[in-house]
């Protein structure tokens, strides 16, 4: 491939997913469909926390959380470090949108260890 189709290849892969709008102007979000990983980012040595579904509401997109830092198991709901809340509705599920998120996000940032933590936060 040559070097221009490789930057146009590469310009359109990272601009098929985008960051969401600022916490000032979306302090709260609801996620359906969702899961939760486990992730070892680069050059960290621990472990992160973050939420993967569908956004609920009237543009639903995709989303993957930055990283949790505190999570209440009675009301579902995480805050995250850049401050915004998440709540997680209903039960875990599969969305393809949230699928085709997730898998871009690990490619972006070069994540090659993770681990689906769903069952930990969730129990009938």
């Amino acid at each position: 491939m040559s070097d221009d189709l490789e930057k146009i290849a590469d310009l359109v892969f990272k601009s098929s997913i985008w960051k969401p709008a600022d916490v000032s102007q979306e302090p709260e979000t609801k996620l359906i469909q969702w899961q939760v990983y486990k992730v070892m980012l680069p050059g960290l040595d621990e472990f992160t926390l973050h939420f993967n579904g569908y956004t609920a509401g009237y543009y639903g997109e995709g989303r993957v959380c930055s990283p949790v830092m505190e999570f209440d198991k009675n009301t579902m709901r995480g805050v995250t470090r850049s401050g915004r809340v998440y709540e997680l509705v209903g039960s875990p599920g599969h969305n393809s949108d949230a699928a085709y998120v997730w898998n871009k996000w690990l490619s972006l940032n070069d994540v090659e260890k993770y681990e689906c933590v769903t069952d930990q936060f969730w129990s009938e």
